[in-house]
């Protein structure tokens, strides 16, 4: 690796700050990580993340990178005791999501491999190997107190930290200085103190509380590795059981909406005896209790947005928490931060050349596919309030058909894993192999029995709703053959006069054309660059159709796929999820005409 500077200085030893120290060892002659605990020299809580007392998990993407940054890693670990699913095995895993239970046996083909530690074991098996590294040292004990800069205030040069035992402020030069406090980051007060202003802050109000018991069993009474059961609309509340290293497991129960959350672990019991497995608490009551009940709060999923700003000063970067914290039940958090050291080296293998304006952009494209995750799922149920624009409540819509899909088929149980799991990105549910399945499943799951007094209603309604899909699709059709044959008249006239259509992506033609002039416009710019749309599946549910089809544009070809809403026989919003980096590639991209 080429060196791009003598010393680099990470604030906050946590998994972000690990992370980011790991990479920069490569391109640094020295690093340095300033944290404000002492730390344990074993695997131990520590004061500093006092999230590391709770149900934690970390996602298969994230494990696959801490094995690429320290190789044999998962040996390591699965050395020390801990759990891990790798056979596809579903009867090892009870997972709800939305209220559709994961398929319960069988094996999911190409599954992802997750591993179970402990939040303390993990930490501290990555903080030893980074401390293993020569060109790495921890000041340990040492608040940080603000940020140095050069006179003309352009480049962070530095930060000053104060010891903890000796309240001596000192200051710590560097030519990259990486931000990993976490949610409670004061870089956005730093900035606007230096005139550089605050981020822009996406928030997401969910308040969420929960409470956690660490216990100990050597009892077999739960074969399963993992039991999650996320909140569902009308019932806010989650269950959450695993088994970590040692024969120690943990028990979490939660609630969304701003609800209370029980204090005692009978209490936890009782509430969740109407939804959890009986086998399980059965099991909780038997075991070993190690500790007292420990509580958390979060208001929000959080992105400061960095990548937004206008003006960004040379030698910072911010990483982890301290940029984007989410609602903590998908476990997103851990890989993201991984997700970020990747891009932060892939970023300098490029240079050092206006490093933190490439690498918040970049790690907002991967941000945005955690915090999408993260925020449909929420607003997915109503009692969290928020916006909920029409690209989400179609993403919704189509996750609900998947949801129905994993009660029954293990090819998409095992392909949604590997989305929820970071392995794969949402587009891969696109497919049309897995389109199919999605399709075939909706007939093959079971519906209960109405009454029989609403059973008359109930199949008029089905019917309707039948016919007025095969309407649907039928007027979408002629919208593509319409296109295909270069009649872009015939194909506006399917549009309602203010009918919206956005494309995905940072390429020319991406963003969102509103009536039938800019629909026109868009029209003619995939016509110029002789655009051809293969259709391959339609799938329609009442008012919505999702279309996958194959694009060739500009002598290449990529899978897409659309997404239709139609009222009274009129498209009113279409979006397109293409191939975004073969649209830039093909028509341009918006930030080279910004640059």
């Amino acid at each position: 690796m080429k060196i791009r500077g003598d010393h680099a200085v990470v604030l906050g030893a946590s998994m972000g700050g690990l992370l980011a120290a790991r990479v920069l060892a490569d391109f640094y002659e020295r690093v340095t990580l300033v944290e404000r605990d002492t730390l344990p020299t074993g695997p131990e809580n520590r004061r500093g993340v006092p999230q590391g007392r709770l149900i934690h998990v970390i996602q298969a993407r994230g494990i696959s990178i801490l094995e690429e940054l320290f190789p044999g890693f998962v040996a390591e670990l699965t050395g020390m005791g801990v759990e891990c699913w790798d056979d596809g095995d579903l009867s090892k895993l009870h997972l709800s999501v939305g209220g559709h239970q994961l398929l319960r046996s069988g094996i999911a083909p190409d599954a992802p491999v997750v591993l179970l530690p402990s939040r303390p074991l993990l930490e501290w098996s990555v903080r030893q190997r980074v401390k293993a590294i020569p060109n790495v040292t921890f000041l340990e004990g040492h608040d940080v107190l603000g940020l140095m800069t050069t006179p003309d205030l352009a480049r962070i040069t530095g930060a000053r930290v104060a010891g903890r035992a000796e309240d001596h402020e000192t200051t710590v030069t560097a030519d990259l200085v990486v931000d990993a406090t976490g949610r409670g980051s004061r870089t956005p007060v730093f900035l606007e103190q230096l005139g550089y202003g605050r981020p822009a802050e996406d928030e997401l109000v969910v308040q969420l509380a929960y409470a956690c018991q660490l216990l100990r069993s050597t009892s077999n009474a739960v074969r399963e590795h993992l039991i999650a059961l996320f909140p569902e609309p009308g019932r806010p509340k989650m269950f959450g059981f695993v088994r970590y290293e040692n024969d120690t497991c943990m028990l979490a129960v939660g609630t969304m909406a701003g609800a209370e959350p029980p204090s005692r672990l009978v209490d936890m019991l009782d509430y969740a005896a109407d939804f959890a497995p009986p086998h399980v608490l059965d099991a909780v009551r038997d075991a070993e209790i190690i500790g007292g009940v420990v509580h958390h709060r979060v208001p929000s999923n959080r992105w400061r947005r960095y990548d937004k700003m206008r003006r960004l000063p040379d030698g910072l970067l911010v990483v982890g928490d301290a940029v984007c914290s989410f609602n903590p039940i998908y476990g997103q958090g851990m890989t993201v931060a991984a997700i970020e050291a990747t891009v932060l080296r892939d970023c300098l293998r490029q240079g050092g050349d206006g490093l933190p304006r490439r690498f918040f952009r970049a790690s907002a494209k991967k941000i945005r596919v955690a915090w999408q995750t993260a925020v449909g799922s929420d607003l997915a149920l109503p009692e969290v309030a928020g916006p909920r624009p029409i690209s989400m409540r179609i993403s919704n819509a189509f996750v609900e058909r998947v949801s129905i899909a994993t009660e029954v088929d293990p090819v998409v149980a095992g392909q949604f894993m590997r989305v929820t799991t970071m392995v794969d990105p949402p587009g891969r549910l696109l497919r049309p192999s897995i389109l199919l399945r999605v399709m075939r499943a909706q007939r093959r799951r079971p519906a209960p029995t109405p009454p029989e007094a609403g059973r008359h209603r109930s199949e008029e309604t089905e019917e309707r709703g039948t016919q007025l899909s095969n309407q649907n699709i039928e007027l979408t059709k002629r919208g593509y053959e319409a296109f295909g044959a270069g009649d872009l008249e015939a194909a506006l006239s399917l549009f309602d006069d203010s009918a919206e259509w956005t494309v995905n992506g940072e390429s020319a033609i991406g963003g969102t054309y509103r009536g039938k002039t800019e629909l026109a416009e868009l029209f003619m710019r995939l016509a110029e660059k002789s655009t051809q749309v293969e259709t391959k599946q339609f799938l329609a549910d009442g008012n919505f159709v999702m279309v996958t089809t194959e694009v060739t544009a500009g002598g290449e070809t990529a899978p897409e796929a659309d997404v239709f809403e139609l009222r009274d026989g009129k498209v009113v919003r279409a979006h397109s999820f293409g191939d975004t980096a073969m649209q830039e590639r093909v028509f341009g991209s918006k930030r080279v005409a910004a640059g």
